[in-house]
């Protein structure tokens, strides 16, 4: 290399450097001490507060007394930052404090320093049982909790007070508030009170706890109070308290354990840093946590911060909020009825992890829930699996889902279940993803009278359908805007034969329909008018399509709508017109009809018009394994039909004209053919696991080998006797 070179690359170096230098920071932080104020005197706990500042940013600040390194914080609030200090544990007379500000840079800022007094009327001694009311006060802080202390009566704690929990060998302390008792501990943001251990170097599980016994006493309340270092830092056991502005912090397992309890309010609240999870709690406890808490921090190894929900009853209505950690499940939660059926709220953000479990609803219980995820506990570490949980299953309920997520569920049937019996129920699915799941993503079975609609859904991954219904009733209830690919079986699957009694509109969900039997469309003075879109595809295993009373609209001139077998060994009959459809209405164009004609008794044909005379036009009637179409007292001409539809392929021929004088009992006939598929079909796989979710879950009085079966003669169905 020349010299010169070496010479520009030395200058540009240097010029580099001294550039890099310009823009390097240089600047302190700027940091002063709020609180407390000089020369002030203090005891028990103080709150030592500073405002620090940086032209980039600060990093952390850390608090000396006396040049002894007290505390230390990084993360502001409005640019506070702060510790709580033992000023209890020095000794008495005056001390030095400052605060140390540092920056990305390593830059360093120190603030002007401030004396205080400590003065101290303790320690104070307590064991045994309280059984008269009493105040600990600051002035006598600390206060020295050694060994097992029982609280009958009313304790009250005052602002700044600390308790500390001896650390001897022989007895572990703790505290526990008996039925009769509570503790009154009003703290402030300058003078929380402090409960901790009484070690020169405290460690997690120096003491023991707090213990609240079963007790209808609910005016217990630990506000802006401070627990750390002992083995659970709170347990609740059937009872209600309150905790707001309070940190519960380096405990060896639990920050709260609430079991069968509520909280009359619990806000503003920082669980952080302890072994286990943040808060364990049951169920129906869930609603009485409030705003404003922070869960964030801790160690729990199994599933991180969360906020662990131990399933049981939900008999009251409110709002699951969201916390900012999951909820995660590891027993089954009911929402029943134990007054007034509760409503829920989820909270949009908020995530229900299941471990195993499933979340069941009954008796009028409503759930709702927007921009919710519901999914497996593993899902967050990429090691979640179809099957990691059950399922939802809704039984006489109702759900509302809208933008949300529900992911690698199981479910006997459906990951979500949906029954109703008799009374007004409604199932809303909008917007939203199901995924991943063991076997279907949506079952529903479901009464007459309920309103059901599932819209703008993605359904996909699915171990065997992404939707079955099981009342033929309910495919008006697959609206718009779906996506029913990527299963293992992409169909709608309508499980069961029987009666439709509403109108409504089949939507071209971009897979088909596929029924099990035979369906009626309307009955005698009762007419239903069923509109089925273009490029809907609709497939048989076994029966007809048996349109009675009504009108069936099939015009598929924006995409051919397509009825067809299910299988090459499919045994469908096709579509019979009745007599009493609307012929004005009624239409079949530009539809594809084949592979029918099975069943004589369908006069062997693609279509039967039974005394009626629909419109039957542009349609391909094709492969019938009988006639293409089968007239009887129909108005039709063949020439007509021939000339306006491409009828071709059929077993017998084209067009059969049956005297008006047959007597066959067509009718009799098609209701024979139901009730045989429906006992076939209560052996079927689907029906018999269905079974034995009901009597698991909804402790049916039948036993998995005898169960109580019943013909409804109102719609020829056979169904399982609940």
């Amino acid at each position: 290399m020349s010299t010169k070179v070496i010479v520009k690359f030395t200058l540009l170096l240097i010029i580099c450097i001294s550039m890099s230098c310009l823009h390097k920071d240089q600047i302190d932080p700027t940091v002063y001490i709020i609180n407390p104020q000089d020369n002030n005197t203090v005891s028990g706990a103080v709150r030592v507060k500073a405002v620090a500042m940086d032209n980039n940013e600060v990093t952390r600040v850390e608090f000396f007394i006396n040049s002894v390194r007290k505390g230390i914080d990084s993360t502001a609030s409005n640019s506070v930052y702060e510790f709580v200090w033992n000023a209890s544990s020095e000794s008495s007379g005056t001390k030095t404090i400052i605060a140390k500000a540092y920056d990305k840079a390593g830059n360093i800022g120190i603030s002007p320093s401030i004396v205080i007094t400590i003065a101290s009327g303790g320690p104070t001694y307590h064991s045994g049982t309280i059984s008269v009311n009493q105040t600990w006060t600051k002035a006598e802080s600390p206060h020295i909790v050694d060994g097992e202390l029982q609280i009958s009566a009313i304790l009250t704690i005052q602002a700044g007070a600390v308790v500390e929990f001896s650390t001897n060998d022989t007895v572990w302390s703790d505290m526990t508030v008996s039925t009769q008792g509570d503790i009154i501990a009003h703290g402030t943001n300058d003078e929380p009170i402090l409960l901790t251990s009484d070690a020169q170097t405290p460690q997690p599980a120096d003491w023991n706890g707090i213990f609240f016994n079963s007790s209808s006493n609910d005016n217990s309340v630990l506000d802006n109070c401070i627990i750390e270092y002992a083995d659970f830092g709170i347990n609740i056991f059937e009872r209600t308290i309150s905790i707001i502005n309070s940190r519960i912090q380096y405990n060896d397992d639990y920050g709260i354990v609430s079991e069968d309890s509520r909280f009359r309010e619990f806000h503003d609240n920082i669980i952080t840093n302890n072994e286990g999870t943040p808060i364990s709690i049951t169920a129906d406890a869930i609603s009485t946590l409030g705003t404003n808490n922070n869960f964030i921090g801790n160690n729990n190894g199994d599933y991180g911060d969360c906020i662990l929900v131990n399933g049981g009853d939900v008999i009251t209505s409110g709002i699951w909020r969201n916390q900012g950690v999951p909820y995660i499940i590891v027993d089954d939660i009911y929402l029943t009825t134990d007054n007034l059926p509760p409503v829920i709220l989820i909270e949009t953000g908020s995530v229900l992890a299941f471990d195993g479990t499933s979340l069941y609803m009954d008796d009028a219980t409503a759930l709702n829930a927007t921009n919710v995820m519901f999914t497996s506990p593993y899902a967050s570490i990429g090691e979640a699996n179809p099957g990691d949980w059950d399922g939802i299953y809704c039984e006489d309920g109702s759900i509302n889902f809208d933008n949300c997520i529900i992911e690698f569920g199981f479910g006997d049937i459906g990951v979500i279940e949906y029954t109703s019996s008799s009374d007004y129920r409604e199932l809303s699915v909008n917007n939203s993803t199901i995924r991943y799941c063991g076997e279907s993503g949506i079952h529903i079975d479901a009464s007459e009278n309920a309103n059901i609609n599932i819209s703008n859904t993605r359904i996909t991954g699915c171990g065997i359908y992404p939707v079955v219904i099981s009342e033929p009733d309910y495919v008006r209830a697959i609206g718009t805007g779906n996506n029913f690919i990527g299963n293992a079986n992409d169909n709608v699957y309508i499980d069961e034969g029987g009666e439709i009694l509403t109108s409504g509109v089949w939507n071209n969900c971009g897979v088909p329909y596929v029924f099990q039997s035979t369906i009626e469309i309307g009955e005698e003075n009762w007419p239903v008018n069923i509109t089925i879109l273009p490029g809907v595809i609709i497939k048989f295993y076994d029966g007809f399509l048996d349109m009675e009373c009504g009108a069936l609209i099939a015009d598929g001139s924006g995409g051919q709508i397509v009825f067809t077998n299910a299988t090459n060994d499919a045994n469908w009959g096709g579509i019979i017109l009745e007599q009493s459809i609307d012929q004005n209405l009624t239409r079949l164009n530009h539809c594809i009809i084949q592979y029918g004609g099975s069943d004589p008794t369908n006069g062997s044909a693609n279509i039967y018009c039974q005394f009626s005379s629909p419109h039957i036009t542009n349609c391909d009637i094709n492969n019938s394994q009988g006639w293409g179409i089968a007239l009887q007292g129909s108005n039709l001409i063949p020439d007509t039909l021939r000339r306006y539809n491409h009828i071709f392929d059929n077993d017998s021929g084209d067009i059969r004209v049956l005297p008006e004088s047959l007597q066959t009992d067509f009718k009799s006939i098609v209701k024979k053919s139901i009730a045989k598929a429906m006992t076939n079909k209560i052996l079927h796989k689907h029906k018999v696991e269905r079974a034995v979710h009901l009597t698991k879950h909804f402790n049916i009085t039948d036993s998995k080998n005898h169960r109580n079966i019943r013909a409804d003669n109102n719609n020829s169905n056979i169904k399982i006797k609940r």
